[in-house]
């Protein structure tokens, strides 16, 4: 298919979001059945295999920011599912003795994973110029099914007896694989405009231009990075915190659930609003794609990625340490809650400083205002 409308590109594009995600906190739930299932016997054996998946993930994340410029994006949007879910479904043939096999498959999986965000934030944000934080929001709903269905339907399955971990492995991983296909057939062959074409700008603009996307960039940095560590080392060792707070039966999938729902409110209202209010006010993915020009603009959401979520991964390391240092008692689980809570405080903090820090630093705004551009029809 060689076009597709815009409403069509957001729809797609939000639903690989999604299959991007599915794999992302998964697995958290059956922790208790990793652990009896490879022999593992401390919490750090545990957490490190998200921390793997995070690692990799990032640095998948900006090596989509360069392919971007040179492939297709439905190529790279097709490929990312197909090799994450096709990684995710060979863990079903694991073997107790195999946990370096684990830690491979899920390093390979996310190296899938990591084509996503720079590629489908740059279709979206060329689809759709002039509402880039209400589509980047819509899209963000496909990410909150994935981390509320995900752990909760793992959850279930295994505790409730109708499969193995294993076979959650091979059922995911499947989904991934038709994500990919559907990408193939439903998105267009090409870019939705010339999104590299260099224009008439002066070499002194394109270098502001770069001062701009830096600074943003890094800002975004700061201010994800700890976001990301309090998610993903909160979602690390929640399982174990219910094993060793309560005696009744707790559904650690249900509690993940719970943490990432209101994610479907959220994002598409705090999208819109900065399309409303500014980007800084609410600080969301917009503000990048916004001061980032086109021909920079995947390589900046490669370079926020990477750096939010390679220094994100260091969040279930973190409480996997301080669990283990504490004999793993309930106590020490709040600790390592109560450190998380510091992290992402602190992110907060940089958050108020965004707009004035830049005022002082003479960062010049590029986005809307400087653009003579009319938004494709939604049809």
């Amino acid at each position: 298919m060689s076009n597709a409308s815009p409403r069509r590109i957001l729809i797609v594009v939000a639903f690989l979001h999604g299959a991007t995600h599915l794999y992302t906190t998964f697995l958290q739930p059956l922790n208790s059945d990793l652990r009896a299932f490879f022999g593992l016997t401390l919490d750090k054996q545990i957490t490190l295999i998200p921390t793997v998946y995070f690692i990799c993930y990032a640095a998948s994340n900006l090596l989509s920011g360069f392919l971007v410029t040179r492939m297709a994006p439905r190529t790279l949007l097709a490929v990312g599912p197909i090799v994450n879910g096709l990684s995710i479904a060979a863990m079903y043939f694991l073997k107790p003795e195999h946990y370096a096999g684990m830690l491979g498959l899920t390093a390979l999986g996310a190296l899938g994973g990591g084509l996503y965000h720079p590629v489908g934030n740059l279709m979206l944000t060329e689809a759709f110029p002039l509402e880039r934080g209400r589509v980047l929001g819509i899209s963000g709903i496909g990410a909150c099914v994935a981390f509320i269905v995900a752990p909760l339907l793992s959850s279930n399955l295994v505790h409730r007896g109708f499969c193995s971990w294993q076979m959650v492995c091979l059922l995911y991983g499947c989904a991934g694989v038709v994500a990919g296909v559907c990408a193939i057939l439903l998105l267009p062959r090409g870019h939705t405009r010339d999104v590299f074409a260099v224009g008439t700008e002066t070499t002194a603009d394109r270098n502001n231009e770069t001062r701009a996307v830096l600074y943003f960039a890094g800002l975004m940095v700061l201010v994800t990075a700890g976001r990301e560590m309090a998610s993903w080392g909160t979602t690390a060792i929640t399982q174990q915190f219910t094993l060793a707070t309560y005696k009744e039966p707790v559904d650690a999938g249900l509690l993940l659930a719970l943490i990432f729902a209101p994610g479907m409110i959220v994002q598409p209202l705090a999208g819109r609003w900065s399309d409303i209010v500014g980007r800084e006010r609410v600080l969301c993915g917009a503000l990048v794609a916004d001061r980032a020009p086109p021909r920079l603009r995947g390589l900046a959401f490669g370079i926020v990625i990477t750096a939010a979520f390679g220094t994100g991964s260091l969040g279930p390391l973190i409480t996997g340490f301080v669990a283990d240092s504490g004999q793993r008692t309930a106590e020490a689980y709040r600790w390592g809650f109560w450190t998380l809570a510091v992290i992402v405080t602190c992110s907060f903090l940089v958050a108020l400083t965004a707009k004035s820090v830049a005022k002082q630093l003479g960062v010049v705004r590029f986005g809307r205002s400087g653009e003579q551009v009319a938004e494709a029809p939604i049809v």
